[in-house]
C-alpha cells in the first residue's frame, strides 16, 4: 500500500490581525513520534497563547487526534486535521502555535487562520508519495564490484553502507517491486556467488529516500 505524506519537517509564519500564527509540520511513523514533536514545539514556545494541533497515523489513517488548546471548540484542532485529510495525507503531525495580538478573529476567522497555517506548513514539507522499500544486504567479490556499482548508478537503488573486508558488504535500499530484478542482476554479475539477504521493509519517499 502506498500513501502520501510530507518529506521533511517544515515551519511557516502568518501575521493575521496582529496575531502571529506559526505552523509546523513533521512526518512521523507513530503516535509516540507525533506526541514528542508536539512536546518539542510547546517547549520551544512557552509564552505562546495556544498550541493547536492534529495528527494522522497509519497507512490507512486509522489514528486521528486533534486538540484546540483553549481556542473555541471546533475552530482550531479540527480544521487542522480536516486540512490534512482533504490533502489526503497520513503519517503527519501539525502544530499551529498562536501568539494572540489583541484582536479577536471570531469563529470563522479562527477556522480560516488555522486552516491556512496548516496548509502552508504541509505544502512547505514537500508532499510526496511513500512506497514500500526493502533494505537488503549484499556480499560480493571485489572483481564484481565495478559491475555492481554500474547497476547501482543505473537503477532506482540507494546505497546506505559499504564495508571492505575479504569481500565487499553492501547495504542497499530497493523499491519493493524491483527487489527480484535487482537480485537477478546481482547474481548474474557475480556468477551466482553473491549473497543477497532481504531485511526490513520500510515506507519511504518514492525517489531518493534519505
Amino acid at each position: 500500500m502506498t500513501f502520501y505524506s510530507i518529506e521533511k519537517a517544515s515551519r511557516i509564519e502568518l501575521d493575521i490581525k496582529k496575531s502571529l500564527f506559526i505552523g509546523q509540520a513533521c512526518p512521523v511513523q507513530s503516535e509516540e513520534e507525533a506526541l514528542a514533536f508536539i512536546d518539542g514545539v510547546q517547549t520551544a514556545h512557552p509564552q505562546a497563547t495556544h498550541h493547536c494541533r492534529a495528527y494522522i497515523i497509519g497507512e490507512a489513517g486509522l489514528i486521528q487526534r486533534f486538540h484546540d488548546d483553549g481556542e473555541p471548540s471546533g475552530t482550531a484542532g479540527m480544521p487542522i486535521l480536516e486540512t490534512a485529510k482533504q490533502m489526503e495525507l497520513t503519517n503527519v503531525v501539525i502544530v499551529v502555535t498562536r501568539y494572540f495580538g489583541g484582536i479577536k478573529l471570531g469563529a470563522g476567522g479562527l477556522v480560516r487562520a488555522y486552516r491556512q497555517a496548516a496548509r502552508e506548513a504541509l505544502e512547505a514539507g514537500r508532499i510526496t508519495l511513500y512506497v514500500p522499500w526493502k533494505e537488503v544486504d549484499i556480499q560480493i567479490a571485489y572483481e564484481s564490484l565495478g559491475k555492481c556499482d554500474y547497476l547501482l548508478q543505473e537503477s532506482p537503488v540507494v546505497e546506505r553502507d559499504r564495508v571492505f573486508t575479504d569481500q565487499v558488504a553492501l547495504t542497499w535500499l530497493i523499491p519493493e517491486d524491483r527487489v527480484g530484478w535487482i537480485r537477478t542482476q546481482v547474481m548474474e554479475i557475480s556468477a551466482g556467488q553473491a549473497k543477497f539477504e532481504e531485511k526490513q521493509r520500510l515506507m519511504l519517499p518514492e525517489v531518493n529516500p534519505k
